[in-house]
């Protein structure tokens, strides 16, 4: 099932590196800055002050392994808060960007981040939470697996060689056989019946073997182009990193359906751990649900760069934020603060001993540069503010990147239906008929002319 979190406020966070980390202040929260000019990270959110400029890139995400994978529950020891840590070579799916097939990059999910305050800032602001969704490149799981193949079709290589020589003992003995072992044995023609179809069946053997071998051949050959492909581009080696803004909203029915759904999920996972083993998502069968697509049209994306250390990397941003209940929010702090206890710290700045969130809400202690929900208006704008910068508009996608035929072989033409055939067919036998009518009257006007 294709998992497309509906992030009103996401950024999609390419690069090696861990995000930059929050320093707080007595009176406000700021996050060091890794770059210069350009490429300078993080970054303010906020369409009022960006030049917009169109992009064909599009991404697509299909978490399908989700709940096929435990997770290993720690604290994150460099940007604070949690990470839960997807285990098996599969992680928890996979997201793709790219403009098409042949130029597509592939990213496997390996872990999820809960970081509270948030990171980057959302229309001057910072957020309650911060989801983060990282992915590595497939790129050397590929490679790994392409050395899995390659010593496969070495092994049948030799197991090709050694029935090979075997048939060859085979054509040795039909050919070099003397008179007295034939007149031991059997009677000539029965000897010779009987090693040829021991040396047919061998033949056919070692044939089949061969023609193994070549499909293993040709397979080989297309994953290594496609490796190659994939490596002239230094974007799809980059780790990408998919981050989800979350604030809060007393007011019934406008609340994401589904945020419910990923915070329970979000808390028993930390509730069950509290830091230590793995979470069975036996334990937890009914979510996250996946959710619908409608919402998700448009994000985008500017290149920028990563601390921990600095690296370049590819940021994607949607428009708003996700919406969840205040209880909610505060159910998981209070979970998260088990595990990492300067996360109550970080949300009041310094400036409260509340041993719960929710403490922090009733004696107002929660940072004032923080947007916990209702109107932008009620928090304050983060001092040192965050730079902006230009950000190119792309399409998220909610298909998959369709393989496009860059040749016509007989195995396409295998997989086409007798109709296509005979268009293609007909159309050929046109446009020869056309070009021999062509050459036959420039050949006709140059006789003439002479």
């Amino acid at each position: 099932m294709t998992l497309l979190f509906v992030a009103s406020a996401f950024v999609l966070h390419a690069g090696a590196g861990s995000a930059a980390t929050a320093v707080h202040g007595s009176d406000h929260v700021s996050v060091d800055s890794c770059g210069v000019g350009d490429t300078i990270s993080p970054i303010n959110i906020d369409s009022q002050n960006t030049v917009f400029e169109l992009d064909d890139t599009s991404m697509r995400l299909n978490y399908s392994t989700w709940h096929s994978s435990n997770l290993k529950l720690q604290q994150d020891a460099v940007g604070g808060g949690i990470v839960f840590e997807f285990q098996g070579n599969n992680g928890g799916g996979r997201a793709q960007v790219g403009v098409r097939h042949d130029d597509m990059d592939e990213y496997i999910l390996r872990n999820i981040r809960v970081r509270t305050p948030s990171e980057h800032t959302f229309v001057g602001r910072f957020m309650p939470i911060e989801l983060q969704f990282w992915h590595e490149p497939t790129a050397k799981s590929d490679v790994l697996v392409f050395l899995e193949e390659r010593r496969n079709v070495r092994a049948s290589l030799d197991n090709a060689s050694e029935k090979i020589a075997l048939w060859q003992e085979q054509l040795q003995l039909l050919l070099g056989e003397d008179d007295v072992t034939l007149q031991r044995l059997y009677s000539e023609d029965t000897f010779l019946e009987a090693a040829k179809q021991e040396a047919n069946r061998r033949g056919e053997s070692v044939l089949e073997e061969v023609t193994g071998l070549k499909s293993q051949l040709k397979h080989i050959d297309t994953k290594l182009q496609a490796l190659v492909s994939a490596l002239e581009r230094p974007r799809s080696l980059r780790t990408v990193v998919l981050s989800i803004f979350i604030h809060a909203s007393e007011v019934a029915g406008t609340a994401h359906p589904h945020m419910s759904n990923l915070i329970a999920f979000l808390k028993s996972a930390t509730s069950e751990t509290n830091g230590h083993g793995e979470f069975s998502f036996l334990s937890f069968k009914d979510g996250p649900k996946d959710v619908a697509s409608e919402n998700l049209l448009k994000a985008y994306f500017y290149h920028g760069m990563s601390t921990g250390p600095c690296r370049r990397v590819s940021w994607f941003i949607a428009s708003d934020p996700q919406i969840a209940f205040g209880r909610d929010l505060i159910e998981l702090l209070d979970t998260v603060a088990q595990v990492d206890t300067s996360v109550l710290e970080k949300l009041s700045n310094g400036r409260a001993s509340c041993r719960s969130a929710a403490c922090l809400m009733e004696e107002h202690k929660l940072s004032r540069h923080i947007w916990w929900g209702g109107a932008v208006t009620t928090s304050e704008r983060a001092q040192p503010a965050l730079p902006n910068t230009m950000i190119r508009s792309v399409a998220f996608n909610v298909e998959p990147f369709l393989q496009i035929q860059s040749n016509l072989d007989s195995e396409v033409l295998e997989s086409l239906s007798w109709e296509y055939v005979m268009f293609y067919c007909a159309a050929f036998f046109l446009g020869s008929l056309v070009m021999l009518c062509t050459t036959f009257a420039m050949c006709s006007k140059a006789f003439c002319g002479s």
